[in-house]
């Protein structure tokens, strides 16, 4: 089932909304969206089919129950597969009025991140597996219309994935070289994850977090902020931290750590990073107590890979080699400490 077959044709001859909001930063469609053909029919059926396709979302092997009348489709999508993932939602589609409505409410596990997110919003630097539990509302002429009266909430959830253009491990471990010339985008790097997930709201197309966790071995990190979909531009902080735990998934989120503060802005298809030196170094105690804890506990192999350095090897299984090497001296103070730690 083409759903764009519905939508009123665009001045290029193809269906209005284009292909996911026609390019990364190029903006959403203007053309108008005209749901009339919903009038055609009155009905109330189920069936099955084997693919849904609205705009470049493609949804598979489905079962719905639809109800056709005047105008209003109300949908009850009992089974959903789509992106190697599956689950269930309702979606209601108002037709009969001059300014078409949407709503949706969507349960949905185990999807493919990456073409997913390509395909709703032309996004590409999340991988992953994704549980998403979503409920949201529009009305609008066109597609940006639409995007810019978005509301709702929901929640969303990837495991075992990445964050394509940014390596923050090793942004936090290389920050205050990097001072002086600040942060780009970081290219090929990549932020590799176990688990990343937190809640979010929609107010009139902008999408607010303040509870966003990612969990990995070695880095920890927070954040809060914002996405304007309508611009397609982000205004959001993150604090990396350099964990002293191996714990990924399912691990502590408040491990000892050393935090590096970073704020994103700009657009979704070239953001740029700059690291907040100023809140790192007047974080002094934890700083303080995370190299503490480095030295009393596994000394330099946590140490060394925190830093991105191959351990080093030690002697027999007493500890008596590590002890050697640790000789009792002045405590530094907390700037003499990231000196050492960060190679300065």
């Amino acid at each position: 089932i083409d759903v764009n077959t519905y939508l009123a044709e665009s001045e290029s001859g193809g269906a209005s909304g284009g292909s996911g909001g026609g390019g990364a930063d190029s903006g959403w469609s203007t053309a108008p969206i005209n749901l009339s053909g919903l009038k055609a029919v009155d009905a109330d059926f189920t069936f099955s089919t084997q693919e849904i396709l609205f705009q470049q979302i493609r949804i598979g092997e489905s079962a719905l129950k639809l109800a056709l009348s005047n105008g209003v489709l109300n949908a009850n999508l009992a089974k959903l597969n789509l992106y190697e993932g599956s689950g269930s939602g309702t979606l209601t589609v108002n037709g009969a009025s001059a300014t078409p409505q949407v709503k949706a409410d969507f349960k949905l596990a185990g999807l493919n991140a990456e073409p997913f997110l390509t395909d709703a919003a032309d996004f590409k630097r999340l991988q992953g597996k994704t549980a998403v539990d979503l409920s949201v509302a529009t009305a609008g002429r066109s597609q940006r219309d639409m995007v810019a009266a978005l509301d709702g909430n929901g929640s969303v959830k990837f495991t075992n994935g990445k964050i394509k253009g940014i390596n923050l491990a090793q942004l936090t471990r290389t920050v205050l070289s990097a001072a002086t010339t600040g942060w780009q985008s970081g290219g090929t790097q990549d932020t590799d994850f176990s688990e990343l997930g937190g809640t979010f709201t929609i107010t009139d197309g902008v999408l607010s977090n303040n509870d966003l966790a990612l969990l990995s071995p070695l880095i920890r990190v927070t954040g809060s902020g914002t996405a304007n979909i309508l611009q397609k531009t982000l205004d959001y902080r993150v604090e990396p931290k350099l964990a002293a735990t191996l714990e990924g998934q399912g691990g502590e989120q408040q491990a000892t750590g050393i935090e590096v503060p970073i704020l994103i802005t700009g657009s979704w298809s070239n953001p740029r990073f700059a690291p907040d030196l100023k809140s790192m170094i007047q974080n002094r105690e934890n700083i303080e107590k995370t190299i503490k804890s480095i030295k009393e506990d596994k000394g330099k192999g946590l140490l060394r890979s925190l830093m991105g350095q191959p351990a080093e090897e030690t002697e027999g299984s007493d500890g008596a080699a590590a002890e050697e090497e640790a000789p009792a001296e002045t405590k530094p103070s907390p700037e003499e400490a990231l000196k050492k730690l960060f190679g300065q």
